[in-house]
């Protein structure tokens, strides 16, 4: 038994330092339909929601300022994402 999607695509999480700069970038020059903005549960801070087609840009700025940046590089700089997210239809049968 597989995944049964329930959304055709995949929804992105970003953890920004700078929020406005961020909204900005998404919203204004890349041109990401804003959609709204919600209180984060438990750690503080703001999520910027964005639809870039059918995936869902969840923006966050954290309510106080993080320990640790991303390394630079590029793909050859560091290993992993932050987060990202798949609606699935089939949970409970999994």
């Amino acid at each position: 038994m597989g995944v049964k999607l329930s959304k055709d695509s995949i929804d992105l999480g970003i953890v920004v330092s700078d929020g406005p700069k961020a909204l900005a970038f998404y919203r204004d020059v890349l041109g990401f339909r804003h959609v709204g903005d919600m209180p984060m549960p438990g750690g503080g801070g703001t999520m910027h929601r964005l639809m870039c087609g059918t995936s869902l840009i969840k923006v966050v700025v954290p309510g106080t300022e993080l320990d640790t940046k991303a390394p630079g590089g590029g793909i050859q700089g560091a290993y992993g994402y932050r987060y990202w997210t798949i609606s699935v239809a089939n949970l409970d049968e999994l």
